[in-house]
């Protein structure tokens, strides 16, 4: 049996992949989405990671990480700490190992659109970053979305804390393991063509591509979980 291991990215939770869960135990595959703790300024890339892996502990058979922007960065760290079977980047952009993410973000300025950056300038009493309302969260993520399920998605993210976006990324090297890519077209926080580029060069693969914007487990999520279970065969 496989288990395809679903990991969220900045500021969402495992409630985002709801749709996908269906979709893929439709299918007979069985799912887990880790919670990270997005909210606590004390937890690094070492807490994400670990989180990830006690969620594994229990489960047998094949596993393929899947992670979503900020949780792309997440899966490599699991899969140098125990065995899988393939590794999933979603619109993610994982930087080099001993790299900061904000330093990889740095030097690709083509890779977002400046408008969806605005969270970076807006944070709270804790120095965490927030969306200043809903409107700016749909343009960067959620613009293809059903107005209702935008909403809902909006009305349940948390802080993300700036904590993984300035640690030195603590991977030694990738491990040896296939790795996938999947983009999409009107992604807002990841552009297609650059995450396309990053995929062919860095790990010789080519990306699948699939309609829509950063968030494909909201708009895309039948299109999203036909992809993964391609990759799964």
């Amino acid at each position: 049996m496989t288990t395809f291991a679903l990991v969220h990215g900045a500021w969402h939770g495992s409630w985002c992949w709801r749709k996908v869960f269906e979709k893929l135990r439709a299918a007979g595959y069985d799912s887990v989405a880790p919670e990270l703790p997005c909210d606590d300024p004390k937890a690094g890339w070492v807490a994400y990671r670990d989180i990830v892996l006690a969620d594994l502990d229990d489960i047998e058979g094949e596993i393929i990480l899947v992670g979503h922007s900020l949780g792309g960065c997440v899966i490599p760290l699991v899969a140098a700490e125990r065995e899988v079977s393939r590794l999933v980047l979603l619109c993610s952009f994982p930087p080099a190992p001993g790299q900061s993410l904000d330093d990889a973000v740095a030097k690709e300025p083509a890779l977002t659109d400046d408008r969806a950056m605005i969270w970076r300038t807006s944070r709270d009493d804790l120095d965490r970053h927030v969306w200043p309302g809903f409107e700016t969260a749909a343009y960067a993520m959620y613009h293809d979305c059903d107005p209702v399920d935008a909403r809902w998605a909006f009305d349940q993210l948390r802080p993300q804390t700036h904590t993984p976006f300035a640690e030195p990324w603590p991977l030694v090297r990738w491990p040896d393991i296939s790795v996938a890519s999947i983009v999409c077209s009107e992604d807002r926080m990841g552009n297609p063509a650059l995450l396309t580029k990053a995929a062919r060069e860095q790990f010789g693969t080519d990306t699948v591509e699939l309609p829509g914007s950063h968030s494909p487990f909201l708009s895309q999520p039948s299109a999203l979980a036909d992809a993964l279970i391609a990759l799964a065969a």
